[in-house]
Protein backbone atom coordinates (compact mmCIF):
# COMPACT_ATOMS: atom_id res chain seq x y z
CA UNK A 1 0.00 0.00 0.00
CA UNK A 2 1.35 3.26 -1.06
CA UNK A 3 1.75 6.73 1.47
CA UNK A 4 -1.04 8.96 2.52
CA UNK A 5 0.40 12.51 0.92
CA UNK A 6 -1.26 16.21 0.79
CA UNK A 7 -0.41 18.73 -1.24
CA UNK A 8 -1.15 22.11 -0.67
CA UNK A 9 -2.59 24.09 -3.97
CA UNK A 10 -3.88 22.33 -7.33
CA UNK A 11 -1.63 24.80 -9.68
CA UNK A 12 0.48 22.92 -12.60
CA UNK A 13 2.99 21.90 -9.75
CA UNK A 14 0.63 20.57 -7.55
CA UNK A 15 -1.88 18.66 -9.95
CA UNK A 16 1.30 17.18 -11.68
CA UNK A 17 2.79 16.30 -8.96
CA UNK A 18 -0.47 14.45 -6.80
CA UNK A 19 -1.00 12.43 -10.81
CA UNK A 20 2.46 11.37 -10.71
CA UNK A 21 2.32 10.11 -7.30
CA UNK A 22 -1.06 8.71 -7.21
CA UNK A 23 -0.19 6.36 -10.04
CA UNK A 24 2.47 4.66 -8.54
CA UNK A 25 -0.57 3.82 -6.05
CA UNK A 26 -0.06 6.45 -3.13
CA UNK A 27 -3.04 8.07 -1.87
CA UNK A 28 -2.96 11.50 -2.72
CA UNK A 29 -5.21 14.69 -1.05
CA UNK A 30 -5.27 18.04 -2.40
CA UNK A 31 -6.29 21.30 -0.86
CA UNK A 32 -6.72 23.94 -3.05
CA UNK A 33 -8.20 27.77 -1.96
CA UNK A 34 -9.84 28.35 -5.20
CA UNK A 35 -12.95 26.69 -6.60
CA UNK A 36 -10.89 24.95 -9.68
CA UNK A 37 -7.86 23.52 -10.19
CA UNK A 38 -4.95 24.53 -12.67
CA UNK A 39 -4.17 27.67 -10.90
CA UNK A 40 -3.43 30.49 -13.22
CA UNK A 41 -3.69 28.39 -16.21
CA UNK A 42 -7.76 27.76 -15.41
CA UNK A 43 -9.87 28.01 -18.21
CA UNK A 44 -13.67 27.53 -18.63
CA UNK A 45 -16.16 27.79 -21.31
CA UNK A 46 -19.25 30.80 -21.19
CA UNK A 47 -22.47 30.46 -21.64
CA UNK A 48 -22.07 31.35 -24.80
CA UNK A 49 -19.64 28.22 -25.47
CA UNK A 50 -16.11 31.25 -25.80
CA UNK A 51 -13.40 30.10 -24.17
CA UNK A 52 -11.93 32.22 -21.32
CA UNK A 53 -8.95 32.62 -20.14
CA UNK A 54 -9.68 33.42 -16.00
CA UNK A 55 -6.76 34.89 -15.59
CA UNK A 56 -4.90 35.67 -18.80
CA UNK A 57 -4.05 33.87 -22.17
CA UNK A 58 -1.36 30.45 -21.13
CA UNK A 59 0.92 29.72 -23.40
CA UNK A 60 3.10 26.95 -23.55
CA UNK A 61 6.53 26.29 -25.50
CA UNK A 62 8.41 23.44 -25.07
CA UNK A 63 11.11 21.44 -26.97
CA UNK A 64 10.53 18.74 -24.66
CA UNK A 65 8.46 15.72 -26.29
CA UNK A 66 8.78 13.97 -23.18
CA UNK A 67 6.95 17.17 -21.71
CA UNK A 68 4.37 17.81 -24.37
CA UNK A 69 3.42 13.71 -24.81
CA UNK A 70 2.72 13.93 -20.86
CA UNK A 71 0.73 16.99 -20.83
CA UNK A 72 -0.95 15.74 -24.36
CA UNK A 73 -2.54 12.92 -22.12
CA UNK A 74 -4.71 15.14 -19.88
CA UNK A 75 -5.66 17.92 -22.96
CA UNK A 76 -6.11 18.91 -26.26
CA UNK A 77 -3.84 21.67 -27.27
CA UNK A 78 -4.84 25.14 -29.46
CA UNK A 79 -2.47 26.46 -31.93
CA UNK A 80 -1.87 29.67 -31.08
CA UNK A 81 0.54 32.21 -32.82
CA UNK A 82 1.38 34.97 -30.67
CA UNK A 83 1.67 38.29 -32.41
CA UNK A 84 1.98 41.89 -30.73
CA UNK A 85 0.77 44.86 -32.94
CA UNK A 86 1.06 48.22 -31.78
CA UNK A 87 -0.98 51.24 -33.50
CA UNK A 88 1.13 54.31 -33.93
CA UNK A 89 1.10 56.88 -36.60
CA UNK A 90 -1.98 54.83 -37.81
CA UNK A 91 -0.13 51.77 -38.85
CA UNK A 92 -0.27 49.05 -36.50
CA UNK A 93 3.62 47.70 -36.27
CA UNK A 94 5.23 45.01 -34.28
CA UNK A 95 5.84 45.03 -30.60
CA UNK A 96 8.95 44.89 -29.10
CA UNK A 97 10.12 47.84 -31.77
CA UNK A 98 12.51 45.61 -34.57
CA UNK A 99 13.63 46.48 -38.09
CA UNK A 100 10.18 45.73 -39.28
CA UNK A 101 8.42 47.76 -37.37
CA UNK A 102 11.87 50.68 -38.52
CA UNK A 103 10.51 50.01 -42.30
CA UNK A 104 7.06 50.47 -41.54
CA UNK A 105 6.73 53.25 -39.54
CA UNK A 106 9.65 55.29 -41.71
CA UNK A 107 10.24 55.90 -45.45
CA UNK A 108 12.26 53.94 -47.53
CA UNK A 109 15.36 55.81 -47.03
CA UNK A 110 15.29 56.84 -43.39
CA UNK A 111 14.23 53.21 -41.99
CA UNK A 112 17.71 51.98 -43.90
CA UNK A 113 19.74 54.69 -42.99
CA UNK A 114 18.38 54.20 -38.76
CA UNK A 115 19.10 50.15 -39.66
CA UNK A 116 22.71 50.61 -40.71
CA UNK A 117 23.46 53.07 -37.67
CA UNK A 118 21.97 51.01 -35.26
CA UNK A 119 23.71 47.37 -37.13
CA UNK A 120 27.18 49.66 -36.45
CA UNK A 121 26.46 50.80 -32.81
CA UNK A 122 24.65 47.50 -31.22
CA UNK A 123 25.73 44.87 -34.02
CA UNK A 124 24.27 41.31 -34.61
CA UNK A 125 22.28 39.24 -32.24
CA UNK A 126 22.28 41.97 -29.14
CA UNK A 127 19.80 44.08 -27.70
CA UNK A 128 20.02 47.60 -26.51
CA UNK A 129 17.50 49.05 -23.74
CA UNK A 130 15.51 52.20 -25.05
CA UNK A 131 16.69 53.90 -22.29
CA UNK A 132 20.39 53.10 -23.00
CA UNK A 133 19.66 54.06 -26.75
CA UNK A 134 17.93 57.63 -25.65
CA UNK A 135 21.71 58.63 -24.24
CA UNK A 136 23.53 57.68 -27.61
CA UNK A 137 25.62 60.91 -29.02
CA UNK A 138 24.17 60.01 -32.56
CA UNK A 139 21.08 62.61 -33.11
CA UNK A 140 19.49 60.48 -35.67
CA UNK A 141 19.50 57.53 -32.91
CA UNK A 142 18.39 59.85 -30.55
CA UNK A 143 15.31 60.83 -32.25
CA UNK A 144 14.75 57.16 -32.96
CA UNK A 145 15.35 56.42 -29.38
CA UNK A 146 12.96 59.73 -28.14
CA UNK A 147 10.08 58.26 -31.04
CA UNK A 148 10.18 54.59 -29.16
CA UNK A 149 10.24 56.21 -26.09
CA UNK A 150 7.39 58.60 -26.46
CA UNK A 151 5.27 56.31 -28.72
CA UNK A 152 5.62 53.00 -27.46
CA UNK A 153 7.78 52.50 -24.02
CA UNK A 154 5.97 55.39 -22.34
CA UNK A 155 2.09 54.71 -22.84
CA UNK A 156 2.82 50.83 -22.17
CA UNK A 157 4.79 51.60 -18.79
CA UNK A 158 1.93 53.96 -17.86
CA UNK A 159 -0.68 51.47 -18.93
CA UNK A 160 1.13 48.09 -17.45
CA UNK A 161 1.57 49.98 -13.85
CA UNK A 162 -1.55 52.27 -14.09
CA UNK A 163 0.24 55.03 -13.20
CA UNK A 164 1.93 58.48 -15.13
CA UNK A 165 5.24 58.62 -15.49
CA UNK A 166 6.77 61.00 -12.73
CA UNK A 167 4.64 58.63 -10.24
CA UNK A 168 6.06 55.70 -11.40
CA UNK A 169 9.71 57.13 -11.30
CA UNK A 170 9.05 57.85 -8.11
CA UNK A 171 8.18 54.84 -7.24
CA UNK A 172 10.92 53.34 -8.83
CA UNK A 173 13.19 55.69 -6.85
CA UNK A 174 11.65 55.13 -3.76
CA UNK A 175 12.03 51.48 -4.23
CA UNK A 176 15.76 51.77 -5.16
CA UNK A 177 16.51 53.19 -1.70
CA UNK A 178 14.35 51.04 0.30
Amino acid sequence: MGRKILIVGAGITGITLAEKLASKGNKVLIIEKRSHISGNCYDFKNKDGILVHKYGPHIFPTNYKKVWDYLSKFRDWIPYQHKVLGFIDGKYVPIPFNFNSLHQIFNKEKAVKLERKLWKKIGYNKKLPILELRKTKDEELRFLAEFIYKKIFLPYTQKQWEMRRKKLILQLQQECQE
